[in-house]
């Protein structure tokens, strides 16, 4: 089987490892792992990577050791290619991220949930955003693809005031040539049922 090449060894944490792609200039920083594209074709990521088309993409991802856990900090941006959900037009924006998350040995979180079947608790911070590793080595690609799932919308818009799909002949109603925070990727003709300048 093909090795994870987003799968790094517990000893590389120490106490900190630093991994980043698509950030200009990090090639030059002593200590930095600089991803290449390859590196994110995992078994995780490579869907969401051909639907999504995240681009650009770049992120910092720092991994630092505490004890039995790792803590893991990300900033991260993307401009994936959405479908509005009233016009159906294909567009893009920029989303960016900035989160944490912990990632604790399988064994421990096993044992917790042994100790108390059935029974409540009080949540930690780790509980919220956690996952969990086995052996001596941390996979990243499922809280990577976690983050960029999570920074798109639900109901993505081409804009906040986008008028749809005329009713009639399918036609996307939005004013032609019109600028603001989304780039069109694909557009339509002028509807013969609504001027382009109605409200």
């Amino acid at each position: 089987m093909k090795r994870n090449p987003l799968t790094f060894p517990l000893s590389s944490i120490n106490p900190v490892l630093e991994l980043s792609y698509g950030e200009p200039g990090t090639e030059a920083k002593k200590g930095v792992i600089v991803l290449k594209d390859a590196d994110l074709r995992t078994p995780w990521m490579t869907d969401f990577l051909d639907e999504m088309k995240p681009s650009p993409l770049s992120f910092q991802l720092t991994l630092r050791s505490e004890g039995r856990l790792i803590r893991a900090r990300l900033r991260l941006a993307l401009e994936p290619e959405l479908e509005c959900s009233r016009s159906l037009t294909l567009f893009r924006e920029r989303f960016e991220v900035d989160t944490d998350a912990f990632f604790r040995p399988a064994e421990d979180i096993e044992a917790e949930e042994a100790a108390r079947p059935g029974h409540e608790h009080e949540l930690t911070e780790e509980d919220f955003s956690s996952y969990a590793f086995q052996g001596g080595s941390v996979a990243v690609d499922e809280f990577l693809l976690d983050a960029m799932r999570t920074a798109l919308p639900l109901f993505p818009l081409c804009r906040p005031d986008c008028r749809g799909l005329c009713s009639e002949c399918g036609t996307v109603l939005n004013d032609r040539g019109r600028c603001g925070r989304e780039v069109a990727i694909e557009g339509g003709d002028e509807c013969p049922h609504f001027p382009t300048d109605a409200n």
